[in-house]
């Protein structure tokens, strides 16, 4: 870096990639039913969503919900407390009377002000079960529009069922939400991530224009084995990490299924009370140290953050992806003479997309 303007550029563009949160993950799935909790039952407090927040918060950017019924409804003046974002789902089921109180609480949080919601999900895999019909769903969707709340808003479904009703859903939907599970179509844990991406781009494909977020992906810790997939802790944390790291590559998004441990999901098996990467008591499984573990470069806003550094006397622009800001701590590391790092920095950096130089 001779060029002083360069030079000036560079490092103003490191000191705005440092500002940026490096959490080890963007989103997260959340539901917070504990032992001996269920929807429908017992619900948990408001202070053991605070303590549940309290894990969440240094983790995860933002988490996502299933329902504005019961306690549900406080989830997102507690997240504000704990500076976490939220995506508000409103419960899309058989019952068209309990649906549409379902929306209008949707409505109702979304007004309300609270800075914390920053997007809205209207039903949850509906077209999957077939719970009302792609019309209905429409009718709903439209209805929380209709409230100009001036937050996106969506539904959420399988990658399959988004994909083959894009036609119908693309003009309606601010954003797009799609679940993809390789555990659910029997792939191996060392092929889960990119199954997850080829199915985003399925999506994308669909959806050109438009945002598209994974809102469910995982893996899970325990259970029956489907195909070539065998769940296990270790294969959880491998098909996390991966993601991670595709996620920062790719530029994808996604929603991490799911934050905890819940007992009362039997539904789908031994299989379906082992999602979270969390236990039910709350205990780390091994997916939290192996994420946390990740460099922050990598996960700094999913090695996706894009800042750009102007020099207009040396007529340069700076595209700076994460890699700017690895040098930077290489460099730093380097100064401080801590033996072996600066040279593991750079390695992480080199695993980055490239950032680029160029003169008008």
């Amino acid at each position: 870096m001779k060029n002083p303007f360069f030079r000036a550029a560079a490092f103003a563009a490191v000191a705005a990639l440092s500002s940026l949160s490096a959490k080890p993950l963007e989103f997260i799935c959340y539901s917070p039913y504990r032992d001996g909790q269920a929807p429908g039952g017992a619900e948990p407090s408001e202070a053991q969503i605070r303590e549940d927040f309290k894990l969440l918060a240094p983790f995860v950017k933002g988490i996502r919900t299933y329902t504005c019924a019961g306690i549900h409804a406080q989830i997102p003046k507690l997240a504000l407390e704990a500076g976490l974002e939220v995506y508000m789902g409103a419960w899309v089921g058989k019952d068209d009377n309990a649906n549409v109180a379902e929306v209008n609480a949707l409505i109702a949080l979304a007004k309300s002000g609270n800075a914390s919601i920053k997007g809205l999900i209207v039903g949850n895999e509906v077209l999957l079960r077939n719970d009302v019909t792609k019309a209905r769903l429409i009718e709903y969707i439209k209805m929380v529009k209709n409230a100009n709340t001036g937050i996106p808003v969506t539904t959420a479904d399988i990658y399959q069922r988004i994909s083959d009703n894009s036609a119908d859903l693309n003009p309606v939907v601010d954003y797009v939400i799609a679940h993809v599970h390789p555990y659910w179509e029997s792939q191996t844990a060392a092929n889960g991530a990119a199954w997850v991406v080829k199915g985003w781009k399925q999506v994308k494909a669909k959806y050109p224009t438009k945002r598209v977020v994974i809102g469910e992906t995982g893996f899970p810790s325990a259970g029956q084995t489907m195909g070539g997939a065998v769940p296990s802790e270790a294969a959880q944390a491998q098909v996390t990490t991966d993601l991670v790291t595709a996620g920062a590559k790719e530029g994808m998004e996604f929603m991490l299924f799911t934050s905890f441990d819940e007992a009362w999901k039997g539904a789908e098996g031994p299989v379906g009370a082992n999602w979270g990467i969390w236990k039910s008591n709350r205990q780390e499984k091994a997916a939290v140290a192996k994420v946390r573990a990740l460099p922050t470069l990598i996960r700094s806003q999913g090695g996706r953050a894009r800042m750009r550094s102007e020099s207009p006397e040396a007529g340069l622009r700076i595209d700076a992806l994460g890699r700017i800001r690895a040098l930077s701590a290489a460099m730093s590391l380097q100064a401080a003479g801590i033996a072996g790092a600066e040279a593991v920095a750079r390695s992480d950096a080199a695993s980055l997309p490239v950032w680029t130089i160029t003169a008008p």
